[in-house]
C-alpha cells in the first residue's frame, strides 16, 4: 500500500513520472505475490486494486488509453468472481468504484452505453452498501459519482431530461456532504462539478440563459475548494472546464440574433475572454491531467472563432 500512497501523493504534487512508477511497482509486487498465493483471496484483491489504480493514472497521466482500458478491464474481470465467492465491504466498494473509474475512460473514448451500464452496476452496488451503512460519506461520495457519470453517458445519448435527473441525485448527495463537513474542502469542489455538469446540459439542450447562473455558482465552489488547499486532480480540471462553458454559453448568447448587436458584441468579447481563462487554467492541469491537452486545443480554436 505504501507504494500507492507515494503514487498518489506524486501524483496530486505534479511528479507524474514518479507518480506511474510507483503505481507501476505496487502492479509488480502484488502480482508476484498473487503468483506464489494465487488462491488467496486477499492478494487477488489487492493486486485488483493496483491494477485498477495503475489502469486509471495511465488514462489520467499518460493518456495510454488502450494500456489504461486492459489493466482496468483485467482489475474487473478478477474482481466480479471475487465478489461472487468473498462479498466483503470492501471487495464490493472496490469493483463499484472500478466500475464508475473504468466508465470514464469508455466515456472519452465515446463508449456511451458501456458507460453507462457500468455505472448502473456501481449504483447498484453503492446501493446494497448504503443499505448497512446509510451516513458513511466515502460511500456516498462514490455513489455521487456513478450517477454523475451516467448522466455524463446519458447526456452524450441524448437523454438529456434523463441526465439531468442524475446529475440533480449527484448533487444533491454532494451538498448535503458539504454542508455536514465544511471542512472537507473536495466536498465543495465536488458540488461545483456538479452545477458544471447541470450547466453542459443546458447548454446542449440550447439554453445557455440557465446554463450562466449555474457555472457562476459552479467557479465560485471549485475556486473556493482550491483556496481551501485541495489539489485534488478533478477538482483543477473541472474549474478549466467550467471556464470553457462559460465561454460556450456566451457564444451561443452572442448568436442569438434576437438579443441587441450591442449586447452580442459584449458577449462574444467575454466569450473570448473565458476561452483565454480555460486555455491558461488546461495548459496549467495538462501535465497530471491528459484530457486538458485536448480541451485546451478546442479553447484555441473556440478563440479563433471569436475573432471572426
Amino acid at each position: 500500500m505504501m507504494h500507492l500512497r507515494l503514487s498518489d501523493l506524486l501524483w496530486v504534487t505534479g511528479d507524474v513520472r514518479g507518480s506511474l512508477s510507483y503505481s507501476e511497482l505496487a502492479v509488480a509486487d502484488s502480482r508476484a505475490e498473487l503468483r506464489s498465493y494465487p488462491n488467496d483471496g486477499q492478494n487477488r484483491f489487492l493486486a485488483a486494486l493496483f491494477a485498477m489504480d495503475h489502469g486509471y493514472k495511465l488514462f489520467r497521466i499518460r493518456g495510454d488509453n488502450a494500456g489504461g482500458l486492459t489493466s482496468m478491464r483485467e482489475a474487473i474481470s478478477d474482481l466480479e468472481p471475487l465478489m461472487r465467492s468473498r462479498a466483503t465491504a470492501p471487495v464490493r466498494r472496490l469493483l463499484a468504484v472500478s466500475y464508475s473509474k473504468t466508465s470514464e475512460l469508455l466515456l472519452h473514448e465515446k463508449q456511451f452505453a458501456e458507460a453507462l451500464d457500468m455505472n448502473l452496476k456501481s449504483m447498484r452496488i453503492f446501493d446494497t452498501l448504503l443499505a448497512t451503512a446509510p451516513a458513511d460519506p466515502d460511500y456516498r461520495v462514490n455513489a455521487a459519482a456513478a450517477q454523475h457519470y451516467a448522466a455524463a453517458a446519458l447526456m452524450n445519448l441524448g437523454r438529456l431530461e434523463e441526465a439531468r435527473q442524475y446529475e440533480q441525485v449527484a448533487l444533491d448527495i454532494v451538498a448535503a456532504l458539504h454542508a455536514a463537513e465544511p471542512g472537507v474542502s473536495e466536498f465543495e469542489g465536488f458540488v461545483g462539478m456538479a452545477h458544471t455538469a447541470l450547466a453542459e446540459i443546458a447548454e446542449r439542450e440550447g439554453r445557455p440563459g440557465a446554463a450562466v447562473p449555474l457555472l457562476l455558482d459552479a467557479m465560485e465552489e471549485l475556486n473556493a475548494s482550491l483556496t481551501a488547499g485541495t489539489k485534488h486532480p478533478y477538482i483543477r480540471y473541472w474549474k478549466a472546464k467550467a471556464e470553457g462553458q462559460m465561454g460556450k454559453a456566451l457564444e451561443m448568447l452572442a448568436s442569438n440574433e434576437s438579443r441587441s448587436a450591442a449586447q452580442r458584441a459584449r458577449d462574444k468579447a467575454e466569450a473570448r475572454d473565458w476561452y483565454q481563462r480555460a486555455l491558461e487554467s488546461f495548459t496549467q492541469v495538462r501535465p497530471i491531467w491528459a484530457e486538458a491537452g485536448e480541451d485546451g486545443s478546442r479553447m484555441t480554436e473556440a478563440m479563433a472563432r471569436m475573432r471572426t
